[in-house]
């Protein structure tokens, strides 16, 4: 049964994770349960930031920049800096997702690219600012890939090695699946053909956590058809 009753403030990262581990209908019900329970600015943020997450996960890009610009403006209080660092590093992911769908040179990819920037050097201005060194490793995975669709690999590469390490230090498993999937496109990007598969397959491992369910879903989707586009099956 993967219903949280009676949901809380602590329990809207479960209602999250349902949906990362691919219950999207019982995560979209529990957060819309959550919205109408909540009426302060900070809990109804984490609502709609974590909407935004998923909306981005399933590739539902305009859903995801709409939701995270609620999610913006009720976390603007700089006492959630917490909830800003993250809606800000959401709000770069977008942008950067948005900006991969344009070719180079197309209209608006600049803009969308500044607008990554933007956020996500706010976010890691506040993460120094107060200490909060288990946010990096989302916020250096997002200014990695930020740089390899800058089309900068060796600064993405090093970025990407940075947040793996981190992440592994504060044991966040799917951070660090986020960071190695990062290291292994930008070596599958640059051709080559021995590290590229090596790196593959760790986030394809650390997406499966307790194999075969529950499953980091997006994560060990992503894994797989990176190993299958470089000629290996998941």
């Amino acid at each position: 049964d993967y219903k949280v009753t009676g949901v809380q403030t602590c329990a809207l990262p479960i209602c999250y994770l349902l949906g990362l581990f691919g219950k999207d209908d019982a995560a979209e019900e529990e957060l819309r349960v959550a919205r109408r329970m909540f009426s302060d600015k900070q809990s109804l943020g984490i609502v709609y930031r974590y909407r935004g997450e998923l909306a981005l996960a399933r590739g539902k890009l305009r859903r995801a920049s709409r939701l995270a610009r609620v999610a913006r403006h009720l976390a603007s209080d700089e006492s959630f800096a917490r909830d800003l660092i993250h809606v800000a590093s959401l709000s770069g992911e977008i942008d950067i997702a948005f900006a991969e769908q344009v070719h180079d040179g197309g209209d608006g990819r600049r803009e969308r690219l500044d607008s990554a920037e933007r956020h996500l050097l706010g976010a890691i201005t506040r993460c120094r600012r107060a200490n909060l060194v288990e946010a990096e490793p989302r916020v250096i995975t997002a200014w990695g890939h930020l740089r390899r669709v800058s089309d900068q690999p060796d600064e993405a590469r090093q970025l990407f090695k940075d947040a793996l390490s981190l992440a592994r230090t504060c044991e966040y498993r799917l951070r660090s699946a986020d960071a190695a999937y990062g290291l292994a496109q930008i070596e599958a990007e640059a051709k080559q053909v021995d590290a590229a598969p090596a790196y593959a397959q760790e986030p394809l491992n650390l997406a499966a956590c307790t194999h075969p369910d529950p499953r980091y879903v997006s994560g060990w989707r992503r894994a797989s058809r990176l190993l299958a586009d470089i000629g290996l099956g998941a």
